[in-house]
């Protein structure tokens, strides 16, 4: 299209300068009629196709992205997450690849064509213009590299501005938000860009120099091609035709030129940012080994475990339990900050221990496959969330609807004492929990939140119960239905509670202390 476009304006130019008036209408209609069927094309493909194409890409890599976050290990550790929060928010520079190569070759196509026209009249210029073109293109190449840097130095700062940002939108902070001084948010998000534009600022004038430097070689590049072909017409040597179509061209192959070149560093400045996504995604492809898959939980042992935050002293030094069914009840109580919710991380596996191993079936958990583990326990946590789903697709974790789903989830609110409550809604289990999304029938209690998370935990019917403070925020009556459930299954399910509910404590048939880093069994050390 960009050559017929030069081409067609000498022809133009030629049929009004001849005075030709039936070849200048001529003309002038194939040349629309181009333009409306490239229109056309150009349209379905961008407004149809490939938004089609990079919604399938974005989607598929968020679900890899996603994957890897449910197998690798220690995610929280700051290096990993920031490589995750790099990846996950790049996740869009794939689609932008492959924009960029088809700038690349619809100009590579583009400049050939051209090239062929500058060689049929005066080809010389071809090369004083590729000689202005590469040294901008190495001015761009330099600039890009310098961004990727600052980049890269500010992940660290964008995840601050991404942790704040959540606390103004997740309604589970809004309380303390707003009871809380303003000030202290204002004054990280003001450090965090602070320290953007510091790092900015430190290459800002380099940055612009290149920039300035790279626009302005081609600026002179275009004067220089109106000098040498405006000389031609004053000598006789170009039609007026002529020169428009060289001009035009000229224009036309710096632009293309400029397209080509600065595709290169885009693509390598993309391709570091691929470089470092690949980087997360292949430790997550090393955490996607095959692994065995779990097929039923007979016991968890927490063998000469210890574990250390950041190399400081043991949470945990030199711990030994083992859980199974057979024992009943199995009770972990402790102090605030004594261990147990680092135990219970232990054993699933979140975290992994410093010293020592954990043991499911007498094999090491990392010999399973960790989601079909996942599937195998049912856990009610101490800071439970529910999510903005229905309250049906919050207990079977799935968006498929059907008949046995729908009463098994029944069952389980009727256990908690919550299914009255939720049937006189409109929409009864398929009502949504919260207003995020769409606006809902009706609200929940942190209480009755609390009873979701146990109605998720009957419904995914695991080989394992661990319920950490299952009872904090509830009443009497929910509390006599949450015993009554534990000991329906006793000796059915591997049964682990931490609490420090005397009356729930009654119901253990074994109570383990943690204190001081070590773990003792009825006051017996082990």
């Amino acid at each position: 299209m960009k050559i017929l476009n030069v081409y067609f304006v000498k022809l133009i130019v030629d049929s009004i300068e001849k005075i030709k008036v039936k070849e200048f209408v001529f003309l002038i209609l194939v040349f629309v009629s181009i333009i409306i069927i490239v229109n056309i094309l150009n349209a379905i493909i961008s407004s149809i196709v490939l938004p089609k194409i990079n919604n399938k890409i974005e989607l598929g890599l968020k679900k890899k992205m996603y994957n890897i976050y449910f197998n690798i290990d220690d995610i929280y550790e700051p290096y990993k997450y920031d490589q995750y929060f790099f990846s996950l928010k790049n996740i869009g520079v794939l689609p932008e690849v492959t924009s960029q190569i088809g700038i690349l070759v619809n100009s590579f196509f583009s400049i050939v064509g051209l090239l062929y026209i500058f060689s049929v009249y005066e080809f010389s210029m071809v090369f004083y213009m590729f000689i202005g073109v590469i040294i901008s293109f190495i001015a761009i190449v330099i600039k890009n590299k310098i961004n990727y840097n600052i980049t890269v130095k500010n992940i660290p700062n964008e995840r601050k501005i991404d942790y704040i940002n959540r606390l103004f939108y997740v309604p589970d902070y809004s309380k303390e938000v707003k009871t809380t001084n303003g000030d202290i948010f204002f004054s990280y998000l003001k450090s965090a860009y602070d320290n953007i534009i510091s790092e900015y600022l430190k290459k800002a004038k380099k940055i612009a120099f290149l920039d300035f430097f790279s626009k302005a070689l081609t600026s002179l590049t275009i004067v220089m091609v109106l000098f040498f072909l405006g000389f031609k017409v004053l000598n006789g040597v170009f039609t007026f035709g002529t020169f428009t179509m060289l001009f035009t061209g000229a224009q036309q192959i710096l632009s293309d030129l400029n397209n080509l070149f600065s595709s290169f560093p885009q693509i390598y400045s993309l391709s570091l940012k691929v470089g470092k996504i690949r980087e997360f995604t292949d430790v997550g492809n090393h955490n996607e080994v095959k692994k065995s898959d779990l097929t039923k939980i007979k016991k968890i042992e927490l063998r000469n475990v210890s574990y250390t935050y950041d190399n400081k002293k043991n949470i945990l030094n030199n711990v030994n339990l083992e859980i199974n069914k057979k024992d009943g009840v199995i009770a972990l109580i402790g102090g605030n900050g004594s261990g147990k919710s680092t135990a219970i991380n232990l054993m699933l596996g979140i975290l992994k221990p410093s010293c020592g191993e954990v043991l499911v079936n007498g094999m090491n958990i990392d010999n399973f496959n960790i989601n079909t583990y996942y599937d195998k326990i049912s856990i009610v946590f101490q800071e439970f969330y529910v999510f903005s789903f229905s309250v049906y697709e919050n207990i079977s974790g799935t968006s498929i609807i059907n008949t046995k789903n729908e009463n098994k989830a029944i069952e389980a609110l009727k256990k908690v004492g919550l299914y009255e409550k939720v049937k006189q809604f409109e929409r009864g289990i398929h009502t949504v929990i919260s207003e995020e999304f769409e606006k809902q029938d009706g609200g929940f209690s942190k209480g009755e939140m609390q009873k979701l998370s146990l109605a998720r935990a009957i419904y995914k019917d695991g080989d394992i119960f661990i319920l950490d403070e299952a009872d904090s925020f509830s009443d009497e009556q929910y509390k006599s239905k949450l015993y009554k459930i534990i000991k329906e299954l006793r000796y059915k399910k591997i049964i682990f509670i931490v609490t420090h509910n005397r009356e729930m404590l009654s119901i253990a048939d074994k109570t383990y202390q943690l204190h001081e880093s070590k773990i003792s069994l009825n006051n017996q050390s082990i």
